[in-house]
């Protein structure tokens, strides 16, 4: 499910069909089968808009577009908050929620994500860089870099690197959290 949403989340909404297609029957994180089914639908209508955008050359053709967009996002809205896992959760924050209207606000979107939810944080870095410029993406990563130490994740040391001075404090909080040594 990982990658079907990690593809959809890069507009590889064909990609993104196609695994979502032969994926397993388990769904993770417990997941709604009625959420699934409305991602799903989800990746066929955004394919389809971005084919009738694409050919629509005059005004009334964009405009149209444009219609299907908006009410598209107020239909799948409310699913929104019923998501439980955070990679179809982010998917519809990101392509669905209103309040994304330019890119600083959604810096303040991701830290606000990274404080409620838990992914890999590759994959989060992934999703930075390709939403956000260099100011609000230095944001975003500075507060994931000190909630991860905070945390005590081990993935942190691919941003802060093996030497770091915080690298005593990340396996500290490791352990404490974990009590794995």
């Amino acid at each position: 499910m990982r990658a079907v949403v990690m593809a959809a989340l890069h507009f590889d909404f064909g990609v993104a069909q196609s695994m979502s297609n032969q994926s397993e029957t388990v769904l993770p994180y417990n997941e709604d089968q009625i959420n699934m089914q409305n991602f799903i639908n989800l990746l066929n209508q955004l394919r389809q808009l971005s084919d009738e955008q694409n050919k629509a050359t005059h005004v009334q053709g964009k405009q149209i577009v444009s219609e299907k967009i908006k009410q598209l996002k107020e239909l799948n809205d409310r699913v929104y908050m019923r998501v439980k896992n955070p990679y179809l959760r982010l998917f519809f924050l990101i392509m669905i929620d209103s309040h994304f209207t330019h890119r600083r606000s959604f810096a303040k979107i991701l830290i606000e994500f990274n404080k409620n939810y838990v992914m890999n944080l590759f994959d989060y870095v992934a999703i930075c860089c390709k939403f956000l410029d260099t100011a609000p993406l230095k944001e975003v990563l500075d507060d994931k870099m000190r909630s991860d130490i905070t945390m005590g994740n081990l993935q942190v040391f691919a941003l802060i690197g093996l030497r770091s001075e915080h690298g005593p404090r990340v396996i500290q909080n490791f352990i404490d959290r974990t009590g794995d040594l």
